[in-house]
């Protein structure tokens, strides 16, 4: 689990530097997008012939110390980075949204891979 943990505060240093260096460049409104909930991704639920996510709790561990960790450094950066405007997409969120109303917006079977695009409510951003 060690392990695990080193390469999710890599993932999020690597993603929090190149922050900094866009607000070095003078770009003040960035958006940042979490993890979705890895489990249910199309290269894992591909061998249930997408009918159900995997309940490997190796993923969805990382899924859940990745984002609270990017989290953390965002609000520390928002903080740090005077005049900056950081918003981080939950896609987390928006993927439970699209996966229990999916049905609302025309979508006949959540499991599979999509090619629509839904308009997810404003909740999906945590500001």
């Amino acid at each position: 689990m060690q392990a695990l943990g080193t390469i999710v505060t890599t993932v999020v240093d690597k993603i929090a530097l190149n922050i900094v260096r866009l607000y070095g460049l003078g770009i003040r409104n960035i958006i940042v997008s979490n993890l979705a909930v890895m489990s249910c991704s199309p290269y894992i639920t591909v061998a249930s012939n997408y009918s159900v996510c995997s309940r490997n709790t190796t993923l969805l561990n990382e899924t859940m110390q990745h984002n609270m960790l990017l989290e953390k450094r965002v609000q520390l950066l928002k903080h740090n980075l005077h005049g900056s405007h950081l918003v981080i997409v939950n896609q987390t969120k928006a993927f439970e949204f699209m996966f229990e109303h999916g049905h609302k917006y025309g979508e006949r079977d959540q499991t599979l891979p999509s090619q629509s695009v839904f308009l997810l409510p404003n909740s999906i951003l945590d500001y």
